[in-house]
């Protein structure tokens, strides 16, 4: 269940912030409407925890664990920090 999606001008990146609310992990696949240059895991804060992988056609897959609340950090090809 996507919570929260906001532009961060700071640092030029969009975050997505989604909630898990089952008693099971769930796998997630994060689709944009365009290619990205970065996608990273963040804490509620927008620290930096962990880089995320993308697949060959541009997706992102994220594991969220039961009850839990995941953010993700995208930079888009094509934005200043993101080139």
């Amino acid at each position: 269940m996507v919570t929260s999606l906001r532009r961060r001008l700071e640092n030029d990146r969009l975050e997505l912030r989604v909630f898990n609310p089952y008693d099971e992990a769930m796998e997630e696949t994060l689709t944009f409407g365009r290619r990205f240059e970065s996608a990273t895991l963040v804490d509620l804060e927008g620290q930096e925890q962990e880089p995320l992988s993308m697949t060959a056609d541009g997706k992102v897959k994220l594991h969220v664990p039961a009850k839990r609340i995941a953010t993700v950090a995208v930079r888009f090809k094509g934005t200043e920090r993101g080139r």
